[in-house]
């Protein structure tokens, strides 16, 4: 069985309201300091460990996805791995506005982009089954992450022009 966290650190939109089957954990608002998040999710991450088998840690703009050429759904393809440490392909999900339409939140997201940019850096260790200790970013740890093909992480905040001006707009003013 899968449980599922949602560490909201002080979000006022609304996203975390009315949430079914989800557990959320509500943090104060903050400054942004990347040290003090990966500590925390570190140190979240191994309390966890003890209670369950693994640990996936995605951020909010972020969609894991098993090649469904391959595996049935994500539950399949990670109760049949047994590597420790995962890191997916990492792909950066784009919208060309001359041949996509604004994106409909309510509409599967990945049926309405073609495109994707693949992102080394998005290739993050995000399973694992041991405790790890993640750098600023979760970019890279503390240990060799299995890197897989046949898994994805579709990185979502360039999937629609219109949302990801308003989302700059909104970070530059923090």
């Amino acid at each position: 069985d899968a449980t599922l966290f949602v560490v909201d650190h002080g979000s006022t939109d609304g996203g975390t309201e009315g949430l079914q089957g989800v557990n959320v954990i509500p943090l104060p608002r903050t400054p942004f300091d990347e040290v003090t998040q990966v500590e925390f999710m570190a140190d979240f991450h191994h309390a966890m460990l003890r209670f369950y088998d693994m640990f996936v840690y995605t951020d909010c703009d972020e969609m894991l996805l098993a090649d469904p050429r391959h595996h049935r759904s994500l539950g399949s393809y990670l109760a049949a791995s047994t590597s420790e440490v995962i890191a997916p392909t990492g792909l950066h999900t784009l919208h060309v506005p001359q041949l996509d339409p604004p994106i409909d939140l309510a509409a599967p997201i990945l049926g309405q982009r073609r495109f994707v940019w693949f992102g080394a850096g998005m290739c993050k260790p995000t399973i694992t089954r041991v405790k790890l200790h993640w750098r600023p970013g979760f970019h890279c740890c503390d240990r060799m992450p299995d890197y897989r093909g046949d898994l994805y992480q579709f990185h979502l905040a360039t999937m629609d022009m219109e949302l990801s001006l308003a989302r700059l707009q909104l970070t530059r003013a923090m």
